[in-house]
């Protein structure tokens, strides 16, 4: 009943032409805390709630629902990260708070879930200079969680780049290509960075691509076609491409072979 209620209200305040939207929110906000006295607000909702206390500057009140949200709902990593974003923005926690919090919230999301607080953290002390920002970063990297771990190396290489320059992107490209698991966006990233360079290191960009074959290149065609078009044009070593295609047509599996025989005849790259 609640929530058919509590929808057909916030589909009313969402109307802009709606007259009495006051009125409207301090009904709705009055059933909201129904809801939540009788144990029945569903996660959506207090995202709901969240937004409509933030909109209204009720600071205190939306500090305290986002606590009350992450009790009810403790899996739920989306009001995990709104409870972290709301206590920084209305300046609740300092660099500590938030670390103790984001401690908190792992216990008790999903692992596999759990990468839009790591993000939110990182992104809070990375763009404070934060002491604590290497370490995190180092801890999510190498995070048990797969996932996790996949998604903050390619986020760890970004950052590092935008903020540190090549250099360091390479440094950590070095450091960190071997840690399994690593993603294919992980060498794509990384590539593009070199690319992207005044003057490319060719060597830098080969190596990175043959790196990257080891771990996929039984299972991704277009891996192959791009570094045989990236050599044809860029390498300065086009007698290369004859020994990319035949390596290509020993590692791939055989549906996989099929397809970069098809596109490398549409490519029209000459051997």
């Amino acid at each position: 009943m609640y929530s058919l209620c509590l929808s057909a209200l916030l589909t009313l305040l969402k109307t802009r032409e709606f007259q009495g939207a006051d009125w409207l929110r301090k009904t709705s906000i009055s059933l909201f805390e129904k809801a939540i006295q009788h144990g029945v607000l569903s996660g959506t909702m207090y995202n709901e709630l969240l937004e409509i206390l933030e909109g209204s500057g009720l600071n205190e009140n939306v500090l305290q629902v986002s606590k009350q949200a992450t009790s009810d709902h403790p899996g739920s990593c989306k009001l995990w990260q709104t409870r972290l974003r709301l206590m920084v923005t209305f300046g609740q926690a300092d660099g500590s708070a938030v670390d103790a919090l984001l401690k908190t919230s792992l216990k008790r999301i999903p692992s596999d879930e759990a990468w839009p607080v790591w993000e939110f953290v990182l992104t809070y002390h990375g763009s404070r200079g934060s002491a604590q920002f290497d370490q995190l970063l180092e801890e999510a990297c190498r995070n048990a969680s797969s996932f996790v771990s996949l998604k903050a190396k390619d986020w760890s290489l970004q950052w590092t780049y935008r903020h540190e320059g090549i250099k360091k992107a390479r440094e950590f490209f070095s450091r960190f290509k071997s840690l399994r698991p690593v993603s294919l966006s992980f060498f794509r990233l990384y590539v593009q960075m070199e690319n992207s360079q005044m003057s490319p290191n060719v060597d830098l960009i080969r190596n990175a691509l043959e790196e990257c074959l080891v771990t996929f290149g039984h299972k991704e065609p277009d891996l192959w076609l791009n570094y045989l078009y990236w050599e044809t044009h860029s390498g300065k070593d086009s007698a290369k491409s004859g020994d990319i295609y035949q390596r290509a047509l020993t590692a791939l599996d055989p549906v996989q072979r099929d397809a970069f025989i098809r596109k490398h005849v549409l490519s029209g790259l000459v051997l």
